[in-house]
């Protein structure tokens, strides 16, 4: 599991469309914008089927959340592309409950995005030294080590299409 994480001030999604990996969603909920304020958004790499990495990963994200000082979390989760058979969609999707889950059991607010649909998003980050953070979370890992931090400078406001 890959995590990058980014402390904003503004976030805000609109989904668009649907691919193949996508979830059910209301037609009602296509093309609202979801805005979110002083939140971590968490950007969620699944890479394979690990029943212990969403335990493995909660402390992380707990840690982050604590040093950025942050409201809430966004997760948005998606599947490497030469990963996409339906097991391992189901399996992405499962991994990504069980993270949201597991952090709202802890006290944490949690929003999980509609997993595999395409949306136009907006950021305004925080200019802070825990704005940015991209972790690589050991898949079969028994003993979780002190996971070092990569960090990377801070980077202005950005839209994107995904």
């Amino acid at each position: 599991m890959r995590l990058r994480t980014r402390h904003c001030r503004i976030f805000e999604y609109t989904v668009l469309a649907g691919t193949p990996d996508a979830i059910d969603l209301e037609p009602a909920d296509i093309g609202v914008r979801h805005p979110f304020f002083d939140c971590l958004l968490l950007t969620v790499g699944v890479e394979h089927d690990n029943p212990r990495v969403a335990e493995i990963a909660v402390p992380v994200v707990r840690r982050i959340v604590a040093r950025a000082g942050a409201w809430q979390i966004v997760v948005n989760g998606f599947l490497d592309a030469a990963e996409r058979d339906v097991e391992n969609r189901a399996d992405a999707r499962a991994i990504l409950s069980e993270l949201s889950e597991r952090l709202e059991e802890r006290g944490e607010l949690v929003h999980l995005m509609p997993f595999g649909w395409v949306n136009t998003w907006y950021a305004d980050l925080l200019d802070t030294a825990d704005t940015e953070i991209s972790i690589h979370v050991p898949l079969f890992d028994d003993t979780y080590p002190n996971v070092p931090l990569s960090r990377t400078c801070p980077t202005p406001s950005v839209r994107s299409r995904h």
